[in-house]
């Protein structure tokens, strides 16, 4: 299926039955390794939502950071991964 239509790889059926060729295909992103073509350190950029948890962090407002994402941006703004 993937040799005739290459989207199917990010397709949600094929997710739903199989993860790995979706993680596999994001590896890169996941792991925060850029390709060839996007050597670019600024490719993946930190949002304003991002920086507010550092900005909270900074105020000692924030306990803790539960996240889904895993492109590792929040760690791009220098909120320690542990408390301290």
């Amino acid at each position: 299926a993937m040799q005739a239509d290459p989207t199917a790889v990010v397709s949600w059926d094929l997710f739903r039955q199989n993860q790995l060729p979706y993680l596999e295909l994001r590896r890169p992103f996941i792991l925060g390794v850029l390709s060839d073509q996007a050597k670019d350190k600024d490719a993946y950029r930190p949002t304003l939502s991002h920086f507010f948890i550092r900005v909270c962090h900074d105020k000692g407002l924030l306990r803790r950071v539960y996240t889904q994402n895993i492109d590792g941006l929040d760690y791009k703004t220098g909120t320690p991964t542990e408390s301290q």
